[in-house]
């Protein structure tokens, strides 16, 4: 009864913390007992009495809808009012509409792997080495157009003419 109250409190701070907290609470009982300092053990969760706990690829948005509207307004203003900055303002739009993909992952993005017929972005370099293709939707398709007209203004020559978010320097 004193966990399911002390499980309940955690929960309202974060939900997998309060199921850390009580695997932990589990360990000790099961510490306990194996030193003959308890009996038996009393903390005994089913899986469907703890919060359910989204997987990496299920997190929630990272943005609500207000916030994501005036983050990209304001990516737009810094990107009229500094067109040196236009590049990393676009990239970073762009991160949330191609599902929660980091700017590590979107900034070497070469234009031989994005489709604008199939809409489709094909990302080689992830952590276990295989390719993820993700369709995308129109919002991210207009930024890819704006993006062909920054590379059309680069040099066919410079190495920066065969990504979608060149950096702005040459080196």
């Amino acid at each position: 009864d004193d966990y399911v109250r002390y499980h309940t409190a955690i929960s309202y701070a974060g939900k997998t913390q309060a199921n850390r907290c009580i695997e932990d609470l589990r360990l000790v009982e099961k510490y306990a007992l194996e030193k003959s300092y308890i009996k038996k053990t009393v903390c005994h969760f089913k899986k469907k009495e703890l919060n359910k706990e989204l997987k990496r690829i299920e997190a929630s948005d990272p943005y609500t809808l207000d916030e994501y509207k005036r983050f990209r307004r304001s990516a737009l203003k810094i990107a009229k009012k500094h067109p040196h900055l236009k590049t990393s303002c676009f990239a970073l739009l762009a991160c949330p509409n191609l599902g929660a993909r980091s700017k590590s992952m979107l900034f070497p993005l070469p234009w031989d792997n994005v489709n604008m017929v199939s809409n489709e972005v094909k990302f080689h370099d992830t952590k276990n080495d295989e390719t993820i293709t993700l369709k995308f939707k129109s919002s991210i398709k207009a930024i890819f157009r704006i993006m062909l007209n920054v590379r059309h203004a680069l040099n066919p020559k410079d190495a920066r003419y065969k990504y979608v978010f060149p950096t702005l320097r040459k080196s």
